[in-house]
């Protein structure tokens, strides 16, 4: 098949409730070009049987286990391993198995270096919750690189999208990395950094 076009990062700790939903989703996806990296990041449940019997069924999934080393560790991991020329970070569920035949279309429509679109949040029974208001979203409508920097400082984008980077949005020379800041790392601060 040759060089994936997109990289799923999917960074994993006792998640194994809701990781065979997630890997699935990448596995049911029409657009057949991708790879998926897997980090089972010191997992004590089941997360890294689940992440091996994945890559036993499809050798795009390719399975790394690791000692606890956190969240922006293993997201940074994940980047170094990626193949691909766009990646993005998910330990979410696609409902729709078209979204990366969508994203790639969009992408090479406008030729764009970061996508972003919304997602819906659903609870345990899978009943919907909520969803990101006054965000970008990838089905309705492109924006330029600067309008998106400046929606994302403003606030406009934030909890609730996904994003998808060509690996070229950074420059050649600029590694994308994530910074340890507490428990969790936001994209926004990155993107602020970075940019």
């Amino acid at each position: 098949m040759g060089k994936p076009m997109f990289s799923v990062l999917i960074p994993a700790y006792n998640v194994s409730d809701y990781l065979a939903e997630c890997l699935e989703s990448v596995l049911n996806q029409t657009y057949k070009k991708w790879e998926a990296i897997v980090i089972d990041d010191g997992s004590t449940d089941d997360t890294g049987e689940i992440c091996d019997s994945f890559a036993e069924k499809d050798n795009r999934f390719k399975v790394l286990h690791q000692k606890n080393q956190g969240i922006s560790v293993t997201r940074n991991r994940l980047i170094d391993c990626s193949e691909g020329d766009y990646f993005l970070d998910s330990d979410d569920y696609w409902a729709d198995s078209n979204m990366l035949c969508i994203v790639h279309n969009r992408i090479m429509k406008n030729k764009v270096d970061i996508a972003a679109w919304g997602a819906k949040l659903i609870d345990e029974k899978k009943q919907f919750v909520s969803d990101c208001k006054n965000c970008i979203s990838l089905r309705d409508t492109t924006i330029s690189g600067e309008d998106f920097i400046y929606n994302l400082v403003k606030g406009g984008v934030n909890g609730g999208v996904v994003y998808m980077h060509s690996k070229e949005v950074f420059g050649k020379n600029v590694i994308l990395r994530f910074m340890k800041t507490g428990l969790y790392v936001k994209t926004r601060s990155c993107y602020i950094r970075f940019l």
